[in-house]
């Protein structure tokens, strides 16, 4: 048997940037926990003012998969952070929900260019 240095070349690219793709592929599409998948899924917020707030949970199609509604008599506590709004829920296997400020803004924008009355609708 020779002892080639490209082999082990070739051994070491697969070692360090081909197979830490798969194992994280497996990871996020096998492993992980229900809760941990959707806390880490793509999201859709309706908020109705006074009342509720609904969670769309999004596949990648952009296809709505879970519905989860938390009213506001749920809401423990609501920070303005500099990026960020954070609800914090009780009572609700969901801890908080952290909504970014630019897609607010986004909203605010596209409401008033079309001269409309505010709908409190957070989709994008």
């Amino acid at each position: 048997m020779i002892f080639d240095i490209r082999w082990i070349l070739v051994t070491l690219i697969f070692l360090f940037l081909i197979a830490p793709f798969i194992i994280a592929n497996i990871y996020f599409s096998k492993l992980l926990t229900p809760q941990a998948r959707i806390a880490l899924s793509p999201k859709k917020i309706r908020i109705v003012s006074g009342k509720y707030i609904e969670i769309y949970l999004v596949d990648t199609e952009d296809k709505i998969t879970s519905t989860e509604r938390i009213q506001f008599a749920q809401i423990k506590d609501i920070r303005q952070r500099q990026k960020s709004w954070v609800i914090e829920i009780k009572d609700s296997h969901i801890v908080g929900i952290i909504i970014p400020r630019q897609s607010i803004i986004k909203i605010f924008e596209q409401q008033n260019d079309c001269n409309s009355t505010y709908s409190s609708n957070f989709f994008d």
